[in-house]
């Protein structure tokens, strides 16, 4: 099985959404409860993979997972921040 890094990132490039935009929609109760995991690990619904957008479009992504889903997405939102001011 692929790292959960690997599986924020390569979602978030596929649907150019922030990986925890995800979380609320598989929750018990909700439509599609339980995809995360009836689809092999393939879609990830933790916070910490982010697009990055130049000009409103998605350019690249960054994809953490070693701390809470909150500092995952503001590590990588710093990673994003400093790429940017860069370019």
């Amino acid at each position: 099985m692929q790292s959960l890094h690997k599986i924020k990132l390569s979602l978030l490039l596929e649907q150019k959404k922030p990986t925890h935009e995800y979380n609320e929609a598989c929750k018990p109760g909700n439509l599609v409860f339980g995809i995360h995991t009836a689809i092999g690990g393939r879609l990830c619904v933790v916070g910490g993979g982010l697009p990055v957008k130049v000009d409103g479009e998605v350019v690249g992504g960054i994809g953490l997972s070693s701390g809470t889903p909150q500092q995952d997405m503001d590590c990588a939102q710093a990673g994003i921040d400093h790429f940017l001011s860069q370019i």
